[in-house]
């Protein structure tokens, strides 16, 4: 697999007339299916699923036309169309694919996963393959430069045209190619004119079927593809809490002695993980007990301080017939075949192994039975790595699936999403009354249904954390709601300054864990320096804070499938380029400082505001915008800012765990009059319970006027218990008139100080009220 070569159009025909099957339905709301049939392709080997019927029929407001080439055009009312191009549209070369698109001039690119190529994508050529990016480029490239493909395959392109947005959504597990309007170069050097003027999509082989998506806004299209795709299912609140790991922990001792640190430096931390060291011979499935002679009972230990210990799952099984996985794998037919329909080998942790052939449904059934006898020992989530698939130094072709009947190409991006539902299976058998969590290095369309991803293996330095938050924004406009990346970096020693910098970049991401590489600088908080123990910790507990508000966003993307994570111009117009500032949900707007500041003269950093009025939760200043702003920045601070009239649920402060039925609402009027309201939900934070009988749930509306500010409190429904909630606002009043249920009651305000992200705001707190 070449990655950086491309397919051309010029390399591309006309099929024969009448050769091949056009298809085109609206499946409503704008949402538009276009696949083409014919015998040069043996089907769709795809096993991504897709959310067809959630559209219903609301009208579109594009009209549609399909044409005998295989063209096709998307017209709404206004200029911004998108068309294929006139002169072959869909074009062919063997069992490849093309189809062209007219490109515009005012074309803006977004999307394709995770890719650390720019957040913006004109002019980009890239390609859809699931690699081990330590493995498979250069140790310049990898620390420094822009490794492309890398581990999650995402082939969505997300196009801004004037008005409208369109999302195109390939499914094929083959390589998928893109070209933005990027120009061919001849060695490096030499311009050409070929290929200007249109952008294109293909694949390699493979059925061509896509999914069309025409909307007035980012928000509106990523919230459909999320529909479409699959939105994150409500994970355990645990595994939103802070996160330690390490390759290294090497025995019960290590783990045991992680558990006692995080209690004496008052760290909240709700996960322990363990890397390849627990396994015999890195034998997946396996227990070392020399190493963890009482591994069963340092489990519970830990989880009696609210703690679990996660554990990771390799797919590669050493070939080794005295051990039970690799004679059950032979015996039972489960390992991927060679072209001599011998079990393929590879070379991956335990040395030479076979791989699960994880486009079998039993194979997918065993792994999951196996994955369910290791939860069973008291493991509530695993993570699994190596997945992309990674064979070493073997050739990947000759790993074929399907008994040896499908190529390697067929479902190589498929089959890290394939062993991330088996694990997620054999968490749910061993424990059916819990959530599943499963965190996974690779991806492909669909992953968001299963869990988590991390970005893969990064460096500790400050071009990987200001790559990560390119690729945060676009993972999140791409359908994967649910993401993190390796606090402090995986690779390398990371300086104090550039530990703390993740901290206060990366403590609002969705996934948030801290973990490196065994042989480098240890990275536990306690092991960096007083100042980088103090910062991170503060950030950890920020995050904790606004664990309540965290968890209702990731309520609404599985309700609606808006992100947590999304760009500016998710929300706002104008602002197109900004790929280094983002906001959590639609109240926090954040600026992380990605370059190390003592370098500079000034610590400053410059950002920009949308609309509106922002609390600059650092200088206690509002700021009206839009506005280009200069933010001196101090050590101790990130810059955030909180939106006008936004009502969020916090912890107590203090409390690093306690239920969510016990939250403060912090409320941030407008400097003059503000209307505003917020719903709360509320559950036990793991578990069904929420499907079957709904969350707790209340709405607050506020009204503030010439220094009056009235609560109105809507009981939607009661949960599992009553919810206690002060009010604090960010505000000179003394006191509100709260409503609820018909009646009314003023309720004194007294100050109070308390720290919120890195500052010490100070706040007009009510007495506690209890929500029924």
């Amino acid at each position: 697999m070449y990655f950086h070569k491309y397919e051309h159009p010029m390399n591309f025909y006309s099929p024969r007339e009448g050769e091949l099957e056009y298809n085109w339905k609206s499946l409503g709301d704008n949402v538009y299916h276009y696949w083409v049939e014919g015998a040069r392709w043996e089907g769709n080997p795809s096993q991504a699923e897709f959310d067809t019927l959630d559209f219903g029929n609301k009208e579109s407001f594009c009209r549609s036309d399909l044409s005998t080439a295989g063209g096709f055009s998307l017209i709404p009312e206004e200029n911004g169309s998108l068309e294929t191009l006139p002169e072959m549209p869909f074009g062919v070369c063997g069992s490849k694919w093309i189809l062209r698109f007219r490109l515009n001039s005012c074309d803006r690119f977004y999307g394709m996963g995770e890719k650390n190529n720019g957040f913006e994508k004109s002019r980009i050529r890239s390609k859809f393959w699931n690699t081990d990016v330590w493995a498979d480029f250069s140790g310049d490239q990898i620390e420094n430069g822009i490794t492309d493909p890398m581990y999650i395959s995402l082939p969505y392109l997300l196009l801004k045209r004037g008005k409208f947005w369109y999302g195109i959504q390939v499914n094929n597990p083959y390589p998928v190619f893109m070209n933005t309007g990027a120009g061919q170069v001849i060695e490096g050097v030499q311009e050409t004119n070929e290929g200007g003027g249109e952008f294109y999509i293909g694949s390699t082989d493979g059925e061509p079927d896509l999914f069309i998506i025409a909307g007035m806004s980012a928000e509106d299209v990523t919230q459909r593809l999320y529909r479409l795709c699959g939105t994150s299912p409500l994970p355990p609140l645990w595994s939103l809490g802070y996160q330690q790991s390490r390759w290294g922990y090497a025995c019960d001792s290590d783990l045991l002695e992680i558990d006692e640190k995080m209690e004496e430096h008052e760290i909240p931390c709700d996960g322990i993980w363990m890397d390849i060291d627990y396994l015999i011979g890195y034998r997946v499935f396996t227990i070392d007990r020399e190493k963890f002679p009482a591994l069963d009972q340092t489990v519970k230990t830990i989880a009696s301080h609210g703690r679990r210990v996660v554990p990771i799952l390799d797919p590669g099984v050493k070939a080794d017939p005295e051990y039970s996985a690799c004679r059950e794998g032979l015996e039972q037919g489960l390992f991927c075949l060679n072209e001599e329909n011998r079990p393929y080998i590879g070379f991956v942790w335990p040395g030479a192994s076979y791989f699960p052939d994880f486009s079998l449904p039993e194979v997918r059934s065993w792994w999951a039975s196996k994955t369910q006898e290791m939860a069973d020992l008291g493991f509530p989530a695993f993570w699994i790595d190596m997945n992309d698939p990674s064979a070493g130094s073997a050739e990947l072709e000759g790993m074929r699936f399907q008994k040896g009947t499908l190529p390697h190409e067929a479902f190589h991006n498929q089959y890290s999403v394939a062993m991330h539902k088996a694990t997620w299976d054999g968490l749910k058998q061993s424990m059916p009354e819990e959530r599943p969590f499963v965190l996974s290095r690779s991806g492909f369309i669909g992953t968001n249904r299963w869990g988590a991803v991390w970005m893969g293996d990064n460096i500790s330095n400050w071009h990987h954390l200001r790559k990560t938050i390119e690729m945060a924004l676009n993972l999140s406009l791409s359908g994967m709601a649910f993401f993190g990346a390796d606090i402090g970096g995986f690779g390398g020693d990371a300086s104090d300054a550039n530990f703390i910098a993740w901290h206060k970049a990366c403590f609002l991401f969705p996934f948030f864990r801290n973990h490196c590489a065994d042989g480098q600088k240890k990275q536990e908080p306690w092991n960096m320096g007083p100042l980088a123990l103090e910062l991170s910790r503060t950030f950890i507990r920020a995050r904790y804070a606004l664990l309540p508000y965290i968890y209702n966003l990731f309520i609404t993307q599985e309700q609606t499938g808006a992100p947590l994570i999304r760009p500016l111009l998710y929300n706002y117009e104008g602002f197109d380029l900004i790929d280094d500032q983002f906001l959590v949900g639609e109240s926090i707007l954040q600026a992380p400082v990605l370059q190390d500041l003592s370098e500079e003269p000034l610590n400053i950093r410059t950002l920009v505001l949308p609309e509106g009025y922002w609390l600059d939760i650092n200088r206690s200043q509002w700021i009206p915008g839009p506005c280009q702003l200069d933010c001196p920045v101090e050590e101790e601070q990130t810059p955030l800012f909180i939106r006008a009239g936004s009502i969020l649920p916090v912890k107590r402060a203090g409390r690093a765990e306690g239920e969510l039925n016990e939250v403060d609402l912090l409320i941030f009027p407008e400097p003059d009059n503000c209307t505003s309201s917020y719903t709360y939900r509320y559950d036990r934070g793991n578990g069904y319970e929420y499907k079957n009988k709904g969350f707790g749930e209340f709405r607050v509306q506020i009204s503030s006027h010439a220094g009056k500010m009235q609560v109105t409190i809507d009981s939607i429904k009661t949960g599992y218990a009553p919810c206690t909630v002060r009010f604090g606002l960010y505000s000179s009043i003394k006191e509100i008139m709260i409503q609820t249920g018909g009646e009314e009651e003023v309720l004194k305000l007294e100050d109070e100080k308390i720290p919120f992200c890195g500052s010490i705001m100070e706040f007009q707190f009510s007495r506690e009220i209890v929500i029924n």
